[in-house]
């Protein structure tokens, strides 16, 4: 009995790896929240490396969350379209049971553009764009999701046999 106990434990308490990466990729107005569901997030393997934890609301308006992948890092030799998407969904599923306020979650994936050497890097009306958004899944809690994907990335990202 003592011994199904430690493991439990165990297993529910993130690793210091885990403590500190979820805090160091957390952001929004409401950063406890999203450090909390990056932990959940960041607590096992994942297909992609999730570069991004964002949870944002108001007052009176249930928050959402968002999470950046990287479109170009993808933790698998021969990565299959069905994995991401099921991976996706596993993403959704985690944040939305991490934190039981969450009204909606965001996925995206993004991949570095390539621009010339020497090219600024400013905000604001001069801004020159540094990544491009190759796919989305937005979903509301009780709702089934929407998706969007670049398909020249798909191709590109996942061969013909692999999807």
């Amino acid at each position: 009995m003592l011994a199904a106990l430690v493991l439990a434990l165990a297993a529910a308490t993130p690793s210091p790896a885990v403590v500190y990466e979820a805090a160091a990729r957390s952001a929004g107005n409401r950063r406890a929240e999203a450090v909390s569901v990056a932990r959940a997030l960041l607590a096992g393997p994942h297909l992609a490396s999730i570069t991004k934890v964002r949870v944002d609301g108001a007052a009176g308006i249930a928050p959402v969350a968002g999470i950046l992948l990287s479109g170009t890092k993808l933790h698998a030799h021969d990565p299959r379209w069905q994995a991401l998407l099921r991976e996706a969904e596993r993403l959704a599923t985690l944040s939305f049971a991490a934190d039981p306020r969450l009204a909606e979650v965001d996925i995206w994936a993004t991949v570095p553009l390539n621009l010339a050497v020497g090219t600024p890097f400013v905000s604001g009306d001069l801004a020159v764009p540094d990544s491009a958004v190759v796919f989305t899944r937005t979903q509301r809690r009780g709702e089934a999701p929407a998706l969007w994907w670049d398909p020249v990335w798909r191709a590109k990202a996942f061969s013909a046999r692999a999807t």
